[in-house]
C-alpha cells in the first residue's frame, strides 16, 4: 500500500511539473511572438511620401501703403527608397490686396524645388524657382551653402540669379530682358526648443549692361528682415516678420522709406 501511494505521488509530481513547464514554454513563446510582432510593426511603420505644410501670411508695406497676401503649400520628400528623398518643394500664390484689402488681385505664382547634400554639419543645396504672372515668366536658379554650428545655431548664404524670359521697357523706354543678382544671408538661433529668431539680409543688383533701376533710383538695394516664430504645438507655428526694404516711391512719386510687417502661421498637415 505504501509503495502504491509513493508511486501515485511521484506520478502526480511528474504530471504537475510537465504542465508547469509546458505553460512556461507557451508563455515564453507568446511573449516572443508579441515582441516579433512589435518589431515588425516598427519596421513597417507608415512613412508618408512627403511632409505637407500650409503657410498663410499677410503683409503690410508702410511706404507704398499696400497689403499683400501669400498662401503656400510646401514639404520635404521622406520616402526612404525614393531618389527624391530629402527634396524640398513648394507651391505658392501671392496677391496684391491694395490699400483697403478689397482688391485681392493675383500678382504672381511660384514653384520652388531644392535638395540639400550634407557632409556632417555642412551642406550645399542647389535649387530653382519658377515664377510666373500675367506679363510672363521668370526662371531663378540658385545655390545655397550652410553650416549647423550646434543644435540651436545655424548660418547659410544663398546666391540666386533672377532671369526674366520676356521683354520689358527700361528707363529709356527701350525693350530689354531683365536680369538680377540676389544674395541672401540666413542667421538662425533657437533660444528655446519652441522660439526661433532668423535674421535675413538680402542684396539685389541689376544685371550690368542694362538700364533698369529699383525704386530707390539705384541699380542695387539692400533689405533687412527679422523673423520671429514660436512652435505652439506639433502642427501650429505662428510667426511675425519685421523688415526694412530701402526706399520706394509712393503714389505721388515721392521717395519714402519702405518698412514691412508680416503676420502668418505655418500648419503641419501630416
Amino acid at each position: 500500500m505504501k509503495k502504491y501511494l509513493n508511486a501515485l505521488v511521484l506520478t502526480s509530481t511528474v504530471i504537475f511539473t510537465s504542465s508547469v513547464l509546458a505553460n512556461d514554454v507557451t508563455i515564453k513563446k507568446g511573449s516572443e511572438d508579441q515582441e516579433k510582432e512589435t518589431k515588425q510593426e516598427k519596421e513597417y511603420k507608415y512613412v508618408p511620401f512627403s511632409t505637407a505644410q500650409f503657410n498663410a501670411r499677410t503683409q503690410y508695406r508702410t511706404g507704398s501703403k499696400r497689403w499683400l497676401q501669400m498662401f503656400r503649400i510646401a514639404g520635404v520628400v521622406k520616402q526612404p527608397d525614393s531618389l527624391l528623398k530629402g527634396t524640398y518643394w513648394s507651391l505658392e500664390t501671392n496677391s496684391n490686396m491694395g490699400r483697403t484689402l478689397d482688391e485681392f488681385a493675383a500678382s504672381y505664382q511660384e514653384i520652388e524645388v531644392n535638395k540639400a547634400f550634407w557632409k556632417k554639419k555642412f551642406y550645399v543645396s542647389p535649387g530653382f524657382v519658377w515664377h510666373w504672372e500675367s506679363a510672363g515668366t521668370q526662371f531663378d536658379p540658385y545655390v545655397e551653402a550652410g553650416y549647423r554650428w550646434d543644435t540651436t545655431f545655424s548660418t547659410a548664404v544663398r546666391y540666386r540669379y533672377n532671369h526674366w524670359t520676356y521683354l520689358t521697357k527700361d528707363v529709356n523706354k527701350n525693350n530689354d530682358t531683365q536680369g538680377e543678382h540676389r544674395i541672401d544671408l540666413y542667421v538662425k538661433k533657437n533660444f528655446t526648443p519652441e522660439f526661433q529668431v532668423t535674421y535675413n539680409p538680402t542684396y539685389y543688383h541689376k544685371r550690368s549692361g542694362t538700364e533698369y533701376f529699383y525704386k530707390n533710383d539705384k541699380k542695387s538695394v539692400l533689405q533687412h528682415n527679422f523673423i520671429f516664430s514660436y512652435q505652439m504645438s506639433d502642427r501650429f507655428i505662428p510667426y511675425t516678420e519685421l523688415g526694412y526694404l530701402d526706399k520706394t516711391k509712393n503714389d505721388e512719386g515721392n521717395k519714402v522709406h519702405e518698412y514691412q510687417i508680416r503676420l502668418g502661421f505655418r500648419y503641419n498637415l501630416n
